[in-house]
């Protein structure tokens, strides 16, 4: 009995049944978490940015830029204190357009992707938030400089501002997981760039 080769689709329909496990989990997670506790914080953006996209420069060889819209929804769990473990769930639906900056040419795509932050220590200034991001293209955005690409993706992080009882924070480096179609899809995007 011969197995089916793994290809970019099946790849591809694998990360979205993943995608859609992580969203169920979290919708039966929100109201246990919210059942003991501080209330949620929530927000919802309408993001449009123009971003020069430093993973797909160096990997494409050439200077690549990308204009992005879409809207992004975070919610916060916050613990009994401010030391308390915390988390949030951050959605992102949209669209990006990269560009090669020298001859125009353009590829687009959707961008859906869900943010899985956990901050063990709290939501405190310095204080290590552990980020795992499913779904397409959620490294070039809202992690910025990762891959595009789908699947999922780990990062850690440091929180470096709180606003409203929202954190920020930036990615210390590469992912320290990394699982999907990034390399396939940079090959692809690089393809259609140059």
């Amino acid at each position: 009995m011969t197995h089916p080769q793994p290809t970019p689709l099946r790849a591809l329909h694998r990360m979205l049944l993943l995608l859609l496990l992580a969203v169920v989990c979290a919708s039966v997670a929100v109201p246990a978490a919210s059942s003991h506790g501080t209330a949620p914080l929530r927000s919802t953006e309408k993001v449009e940015l123009n971003i020069y996209d430093a993973y797909l420069s160096q990997h494409c060889g050439i200077e690549v830029v990308g204009t992005l819209s879409g809207v992004e929804r975070r919610t916060v769990y916050r613990g009994r204190e401010a030391t308390s473990p915390a988390r949030e769930v951050t959605t992102f639906d949209g669209r990006i357009t990269w560009q090669n900056r020298a001859t125009g040419a353009t590829y687009s795509d959707r961008m859906a992707s869900v943010l899985h932050i956990a901050y063990p220590e709290g939501i405190e200034l310095f204080k290590p938030a552990r980020i795992t991001v499913v779904g397409q293209h959620g490294g070039t955005f809202p992690i910025g400089g990762g891959p595009a690409g789908t699947g999922v993706l780990v990062y850690d992080a440091t929180v470096y501002a709180e606003a409203d009882g929202f954190p920020y924070w930036f990615v210390e480096g590469d992912p320290v997981v990394q699982r999907g179609t990034f390399d396939w899809t940079t090959r692809r995007i690089c393809a259609r760039l140059t």
